[in-house]
């Protein structure tokens, strides 16, 4: 659906959970300037169409991949921006402990334990179902 707002509007979003910088911190390809800025543009665009749509922006758990930028650096941008922005933050680089073989499928993605375990926390963080 990407920046635009185009594409927002036809989804009716009431909730809507954003996962994003488990790349950038292991690529670089977004400075943790740029991923705030991107965070930016992202939340224009929702609200653009989906004013009423709350926006909780994740920052994922820390990996087993190959750091380039520390996930924190991520994480500290996100908090700024959800401070500015009025969104909420998940933050599950903090809340979830290291990296462990029973929640992921190799170095990088989540299995069922470790999904189960993110809609967990997003629940008792925020939905109470």
């Amino acid at each position: 659906v990407g920046t635009t707002a185009a594409g927002w509007a036809d989804l009716g979003l009431d909730l809507l959970l954003i996962n994003l910088g488990t790349n950038d911190y292991r690529i670089g390809a977004a400075t943790p300037a740029a991923y705030r800025q991107g965070l930016e543009a992202l939340t224009t665009a929702i609200r653009a169409s989906n004013p009423d749509t709350g926006l909780i922006f994740v920052v994922p758990p820390q990996t087993d991949g190959t750091v380039v930028t520390p996930l924190s650096q991520y994480r500290d941008a996100c908090y700024e921006h959800c401070m500015t922005a009025g969104c909420e933050m998940l933050n599950l680089l903090d809340g979830w402990g290291g990296y462990t073989t029973d929640l992921f499928t190799d170095s990088l993605h989540l299995n069922a334990a470790g999904a189960s375990a993110y809609v967990g926390m997003a629940n008792a963080a925020f939905l109470k179902l």
